[in-house]
């Protein structure tokens, strides 16, 4: 085999390795995957880290808890309508009503999600830790509400559920978006 020929070959493998990676750097810029089921967004002030350990392999139910942690430099109220799953046909996905939630609670399987996920304080910096109060939760000291604040002296954290109307999510790519006024992030969640 020629020098040129084993040359060609090792380009055209590392360009099958890398382009995935820069597939998704094109379909969701300014995102950053640190580990199989956490992903940063960071642009302009704004970062959100999600993580979905349990749910990337264990979709075969109709709910997917995705965990979520931001900060701002620029403030804002995130309200629930704010937060969207976008299926890989282009479905919307709402976030679950907290009535909805606490109804099917047992079917969540909130319980095992938490002792999968990852520990998202260490990605932020110097931020107190707000918790995100959509869903009852037990470090939650009030009633759950519709708003959070996101600013640089907290770090906004919490879990979050979306429930599909099929009973099950197929595997695929989902895009993971925040839309308010003042931020917009987009964020891949694969599911296995």
């Amino acid at each position: 085999m020629s020098r040129r020929f084993v040359m060609t070959l090792i380009g055209v493998a590392v360009s099958g390795i890398l382009a995935p990676a820069s597939a998704q750097n094109a379909l969701f810029p300014h995102t950053k995957q640190w580990r199989p089921a956490t992903v940063e967004y960071s642009h302009e002030g704004l970062k959100v880290v999600i993580n979905y350990n349990y749910s990337q392999t264990n979709h075969d139910t109709s709910w997917l808890i995705i965990d979520l942690a931001a900060s701002s430099g620029r403030p804002f109220v995130l309200r629930p309508e704010h937060v969207t799953l976008v299926t890989p046909d282009g479905g919307i996905v709402a976030l679950a009503k907290r009535g909805v939630v606490l109804a099917d609670w047992g079917n969540t399987r909130s319980h095992i999600a938490v002792a999968m996920r990852d520990e998202l304080r260490g990605y932020f910096t110097g931020e107190t830790e707000e918790i995100l109060p959509f869903f009852v939760i037990r470090h939650l000291k009030l009633m759950p509400y519709d708003e959070a604040i996101v600013d640089n002296n907290h770090m906004t954290q919490g879990p979050l559920y979306f429930r599909s109307p099929e009973g099950r999510w197929p595997a695929g790519t989902y895009r993971f978006t925040i839309d308010h006024e003042h931020a917009k992030a987009a964020l891949p969640v694969t599911l296995k």
